[in-house]
């Protein structure tokens, strides 16, 4: 028999559990997040201190990855972990965490 595909709540592609290991999940285990303006909110053009999208200026990206400073948001993941299913119990962003900082 055929095992049913699932999809990964982490990386979203789908997988088999016999094709599952321990780095089979490339994904960040921060956020892609605008980078912080060092002129403050008024010449960040949100108005809260961050820019937005596009250039923040001198060639810098305004985004970047809060976990491995990484600045393209298809940047492959900085952080291995098995893939986790809808089926099985949520994973906590902290073990996550813990279990992935040692690998890279």
């Amino acid at each position: 028999g055929d095992m049913p595909r699932k999809t990964c709540r982490r990386c979203f592609q789908s997988f088999r559990e016999e094709e599952n290991h321990p780095s089979a999940c490339q994904t960040h285990a921060g956020l892609y997040v605008c980078r912080y303006h060092p002129n403050g909110a008024a010449a960040s053009g949100d108005g809260l201190g961050y820019y937005g999208n596009g250039e923040a200026g001198d060639g810098w990206p305004a985004k970047f990855w809060d976990c491995c400073g990484k600045e393209v948001e298809q940047a492959p993941g900085c952080c291995s972990a098995p893939h986790t299913s809808y089926d099985d119990p949520e994973p906590s962003f902290g073990a996550f965490r813990m279990a992935s900082s040692g690998l890279k």
